[in-house]
């Protein structure tokens, strides 16, 4: 129901840390906050010296200590001495930075070990609730879930949780093991489309669970269910440890922080193309269809025109649509219509590139493309309504927007909301790693991918970018 909320607590895996991991985070963010201001000082600096004639090559060599390999006129003495100086300090937190995230990792992977061996009997983690205000408690809609467990329209619950994914070892721990809060034990218990995109958890509390159990798994068992593709722990952690955004955290996989990224074929094509020491498995661990939802109510004749635009265009769409995968597509700005005359509102999530991302004060990316061309063939005015993946669906179907576009995947639960276009794009899920590893170069099929992720988490092999 849309007219009708409810509020829980989100958190994140910070909230779990025992008082040693909480000290080492908060030295880890002291040192980089640290370091950035450093590093803002060098730049002012780095202006002056070349405001005074110094080349980029001459600030490189007193970047190295080799002074005496430049010509240092006398009026820029102190300029130098407060570069080399900054330059140290700079050293020096960049090293305590790194040394406390350092320890802090060793600790949170060898805690995890202990409860491995000890099959959970080591410590089960609590969220620390003194961290907890009112920035943690978030609005949620109505829902069977809700209204199965009984919870009270416009009331904080605790029945509840979600959990931001932060430190891979953290929801490794927690997602095996459970953990407390105010008393009583929670579980995990599912991630939506949009969670596992945000890197998202939902946990649920254990008594909670044992009640309505039988109501919500409709007489079948996680087994049976597991079986027909579902979702279990050693499959979500290992696809949860790769799937960092390769639009962003790849270049943590270049710095060596995280070993792979799972990503849909268009990002990781478009990141391999732009970089040499990147490469993509070509096998496809799934295969999608991306449409455009469209409102139920559709009072605009939506569907018939947008089927008839994407069978029309598709040749126009498919070169489009490869330009975009290699970057080489011209940047195009989508800015939002002001005072529009015959609007088309559009739901959009712009966080995943090359579909949908903001740029500036604007936005950019295939879909909003496609939905730019389709409103100038048919007269619209494209205004843009930007919001969390999850609701995007929920807008269109309530009749607040004509059209979703952010590589939406037809599924017969969002089919029960809104119509859906033809499909626009066939979406498979990749592996992007390192041009020299050789993990995967044996695999024939997505089961033998799989098989390796599966090791991979059980090993603690696989990254945990921040």
């Amino acid at each position: 129901m849309l007219d009708r909320q409810y509020y829980m607590y989100s958190t994140d895996t910070s909230h779990f840390y025992s008082s040693r991991e909480q000290y080492l985070h908060n030295m880890n963010v002291r040192y980089r906050s640290e370091y950035k201001d450093v590093q803002q000082k060098l730049r002012e600096i780095k202006e002056k010296l070349k405001q005074s004639g110094y080349s980029v090559d001459d600030i490189k060599l007193l970047t190295c200590g080799k002074t005496n390999e430049i010509n240092i006129p006398e009026h820029s003495h102190e300029n130098i001495a407060q570069y080399l100086r900054w330059h140290k300090i700079g050293k020096h937190k960049r090293e305590k930075e790194k040394d406390a995230k350092e320890k802090l990792l060793t600790l949170l992977s060898n805690k995890v070990r202990a409860n491995e061996l000890s099959n959970g009997k080591n410590h089960i983690r609590s969220i620390d609730e003194d961290r907890l205000n009112i920035t943690n408690i978030i609005s949620v809609f109505d829902s069977a879930l809700s209204r199965t467990i009984g919870i009270t329209q416009d009331e904080l619950t605790n029945d509840l949780i979600v959990v931001q994914i932060y430190h891979f070892d953290v929801f490794k721990d927690i997602l095996f093991h459970g953990f407390t809060f105010q008393g009583e034990k929670y579980r995990y218990f599912t991630s939506s489309a949009g969670q596992k995109r945000k890197k998202k958890a939902l946990f649920i509390k254990d008594a909670v669970w044992n009640k309505i159990e039988k109501t919500i798994m409709c007489g079948l068992t996680i087994e049976s269910i597991n079986a027909k593709g579902g979702n279990n722990v050693n499959k979500h952690l290992a696809y949860m440890a790769l799937t960092n955004s390769a639009t962003d955290e790849w270049k943590d996989m270049i710095a060596g922080r995280i070993d792979y990224v799972i990503t849909d074929i268009a990002p990781a094509k478009s990141i391999a193309a732009k970089n040499k020491n990147v490469k993509v498995i070509d096998i496809s661990l799934t295969v999608e269809k991306y449409c455009f939802a469209i409102n139920p109510n559709d009072n605009k004749g939506i569907e018939a025109k947008l089927n008839k635009f994407l069978t029309d265009n598709a040749d126009k769409l498919k070169e489009l649509q490869n330009q975009y995968i290699q970057g080489t597509n011209t940047q195009k700005i989508i800015y939002s219509a002001k005072n529009a005359k015959n609007p088309l509102v559009v739901a959009t999530s712009p966080d995943f590139p090359p579909f949908e991302n903001v740029s500036g004060d604007g936005f950019e990316g295939f879909d909003l493309e496609v939905i730019e061309m389709f409103c100038k063939e048919y007269g619209y005015d494209l205004v843009i309504n930007s919001m969390d993946f999850d609701s995007v669906v929920l807008n269109v179907g309530a009749g607040k927007s004509d059209i979703g576009a952010a590589a939406l995947t037809w599924t017969e639960d969002r089919a029960k909301s809104v119509k859906f276009s033809e499909s626009y794009y066939d979406a498979t899920q990749v592996i992007i790693c390192l041009k020299d590893d050789t993990t995967f170069n044996n695999c024939k099929t997505k089961e033998d991918v799989e098989k390796i992720l599966t090791n991979l988490a059980k090993k603690q092999e696989v990254g945990s970018g921040e």
